[in-house]
């Protein structure tokens, strides 16, 4: 397994689907991915990648891509987004695919 678990992290998209995210594109190497999401070798997956950005201190998350979520206005927090594609943006997302 190659060091990628320490850019692991999970994420729930807009249709309640959860996904694990792995940072790179790692669509090419099906292994790889069940591994680092810790599935079985033959479990079928489902994947895609996307661009995400980071922002560790954030208060109005509903202006980083115009949706807030529950802390928005209320606290300091850390939020990720949706971003152009660019350099090290790339997270490849992963899931057991039904049966």
């Amino acid at each position: 397994m190659s060091t990628t678990m320490n850019r692991v992290f999970w994420v729930v998209d807009y249709d309640g689907k959860s996904w694990t995210a792995i940072r790179g594109d790692l669509t090419d190497d099906a292994n790889e991915m069940r591994a680092v999401a810790g599935l079985p070798d033959d479990a079928p997956i489902e994947s895609k990648v996307e661009h995400f950005g980071y922002s560790p201190r954030v208060k109005w998350c509903e202006r980083l891509d115009g949706f807030g979520c529950d802390l928005n206005g209320e606290d300091f927090h850390g939020h990720w987004y949706a971003v152009k594609p660019g350099p090290g943006t790339a997270w490849t997302l992963i899931r057991e695919a039904q049966r």
